[in-house]
């Protein structure tokens, strides 16, 4: 069965989960009840059956992938002048080659800042061929994916510069016949995105070195780019600029948010739909909208049990990226992205007034790239380790560029 109609399959099974659902949620009879627990128990099997078999069919693109990866590196291996060997091919080495050896031999090499975003969450995309004998496997991810969802500015050659916005509209009026016509004028403002100096330091295998030069320098970009993607991540929502050093101006400290933050003493049945409710204005519900939360913030969502004891959230963790998800409240479906960054409200030493929780459309952030993202590295830093230091550093900004684009979500006391 091909991957699509195996997704076409599990929709199908999750939009007959959410009409069970909105069944259970809408009787009260008690064998109706039971039926209807009984569909939801094979359909739950059904769905976690093709899933696996998602799953299968998936990991068989990743290596049939990787195996076309390692024919194109064949196909443009370069022989010895006085090979003999006639089936050999003589072509040029690829551009992405000569980079790689001269990295492996210069120690330097300075990448394109839209180039940064390459190096996904959900990783898998800079995978070791299995024919090197010293084979580097990854940790968990660390970094969060709103780095991703942000909008994202090639800002190479600019300094600062502001992004201008409308905070208000005006509102017409009514004049009998005569008088002077209603003056209601929209109001405008603008956010400043300042450039900010971000240093990497971050150590690799010097087991490194004994892949092939294409797959050093992947090796190396990559380790370098999720330490500054993993503290972009972080400033993204809670960046101070007026720390010192300055920090990117993080959502929590953006000028542009005047609206009051949504309160809460504690995660309850009623905490997703009133912040999904509140944000947007008093004419909007804004349905593509994202929450970043703290992973025990996420549990406590889990933990909240209705007057029937049965759980009130159902929380279904992306497949592909284990860092997003989607909490679902009857109807309401509301996806979230897991960030460090930003405290627990559920936590008894998150201290009253702190914002623990952000909400809205990731692409009212703008994060402008200001210059190429330079790496070196040494051999000599952590010799005795027996590790490879890598050092990069970056300019980048950031701000939010829309009128009230999040909405913030405050701890209070009782």
């Amino acid at each position: 069965m091909n991957k699509e109609k195996l997704l076409s399959l599990i929709n199908s099974k999750q939009a007959k989960m959410d009409e069970l659902v909105k069944r259970s949620n809408a009787t009260e009879n008690v064998e109706e009840l039971r039926g209807i627990k009984t569909d939801m128990e094979s359909l739950n099997k059904d769905t976690a059956d093709l899933r696996s078999m998602l799953e299968e069919v998936e990991a068989e693109e990743q290596r049939a992938a990787q195996t076309q990866q390692k024919k194109t590196i064949l196909a443009t291996y370069v022989p010895a002048k006085n090979t003999t060997d006639p089936d050999v091919r003589n072509t040029e080495p690829s551009d992405l080659e000569k980079r790689a050896a001269a990295f492996k031999e210069s120690k330097a090499v300075e990448i394109n800042p839209m180039e940064m975003r390459s190096i996904t969450v959900a990783a898998g995309t800079l995978a070791t061929p299995t024919n090197v004998q010293t084979k580097i496997n990854d940790g968990f991810n660390e970094v969060s994916s709103i780095v991703d969802m942000v909008k994202i500015t090639d800002a190479q050659g600019m300094g600062e510069y502001q992004v201008p916005y409308i905070s208000g509209y005006g509102t017409g009026g009514i004049k009998t016949e005569g008088q002077d016509y209603a003056e209601s004028d929209p109001t405008f403002d603008y956010a400043t995105l300042k450039p900010v100096k971000i240093t990497i330091y971050t150590e690799v295998s010097d087991e490194t070195t004994k892949l092939t030069p294409v797959n050093y320098l992947a090796k190396v970009q990559e380790a370098a780019l999720v330490a500054l993607r993993k503290k972009v991540a972080k400033l993204i929502p809670v960046g101070n600029p007026s720390a010192t050093p300055a920090e990117i101006t993080g959502i929590t400290n953006a000028t542009a948010i005047t609206a009051s933050a949504t309160t809460f003493v504690a995660i309850d049945e009623k905490t997703l739909r009133k912040i999904a409710m509140s944000y947007g204005g008093d004419e909007n519900i804004v349905g593509n909208a994202v929450l970043q939360v703290n992973k025990n913030d996420l549990i406590a969502f889990g933990d909240v049990r209705g007057s029937d004891k049965k759980a009130v959230y159902e929380i279904t963790p992306d497949a592909s990226n284990p860092n997003a998800g989607i909490i679902k409240d009857g109807g309401l479906s509301v996806r979230y992205i897991i960030n460090s960054a930003l405290p627990a409200l559920s936590a008894t030493g998150t201290a009253a007034d702190s914002l623990c929780m952000i909400y809205g459309v990731p692409s009212a952030y703008e994060l402008a790239l200001f210059s190429p993202y330079n790496i070196k590295v040494s051999t000599e830093a952590a010799f005795k380790k027996g590790m490879i230091a890598v050092r990069g550093e970056v300019m980048v900004g950031g701000n939010v560029v829309a009128a009230n684009g999040f909405e913030l979500i405050k701890k209070v006391a009782a």
